[in-house]
């Protein structure tokens, strides 16, 4: 109950209500390991979008144990990228790296393709924000031959723009 009635609170945006909710069901530590691993990556979201990194970090830590233990591995790779989103933020890019790297290889290795080619999607726009291009437009091309993921057009069409090769550039701004 606690559970949904911090999703609740988050769904209103009314963040501290859906902490203390969420807090209160981790307390509760319930027999339901993937509940347990959902609370906690909620819980980090929460604290993130507060711009509370260390608590943050520490949730998805305790749902990553918790989703290793039920073996949830889409839980566990989405735990890894918001991992690799707060090191982003606090601009620890090489811990970034890696742990976008983590998430990627396990969602294509043990879940879903397609969830995995949305991480690498965010992954090339995390190469194009950090300076690196040609790795951006690598991971890009590679996700738009399976699926098109509006954000890997969106990289490719700034790496263009910024080359200066404005009709592909053009292209990829109206795919978007």
């Amino acid at each position: 109950a606690y559970f949904y009635q911090g999703s609740v609170y988050r769904d209103l945006q009314d963040a501290p209500r859906a902490i203390v909710a969420l807090q209160r069901a981790a307390d509760q530590k319930s027999k339901n390991d993937t509940l347990n691993g959902r609370i906690y990556g909620q819980l980090a979201s929460l604290f993130a979008y507060q711009g509370a990194y260390k608590e943050s970090r520490e949730a998805v830590r305790n749902a990553c144990v918790y989703y290793i233990r039920c073996k949830d591995y889409k839980g566990l790779a989405y735990s890894y990228r918001d991992m690799a989103r707060m090191f982003d933020v606090e601009g620890r890019k090489d811990s970034a790296e890696f742990y976008y790297r983590k998430a990627y290889q396990l969602m294509k290795e043990k879940s879903e393709p397609r969830w995995a080619y949305g991480i690498l999607s965010e992954f090339s726009s995390f190469y194009s924000n950090w300076g690196k291009p040609d790795s951006a437009t690598v991971l890009a091309k590679a996700v738009l031959s399976r699926y098109a993921y509006p954000v890997a057009q969106l990289v490719l069409a700034e790496t263009y723009y910024r080359q200066q090769a404005f009709d592909s550039a053009q292209v990829y701004c109206r795919k978007v």
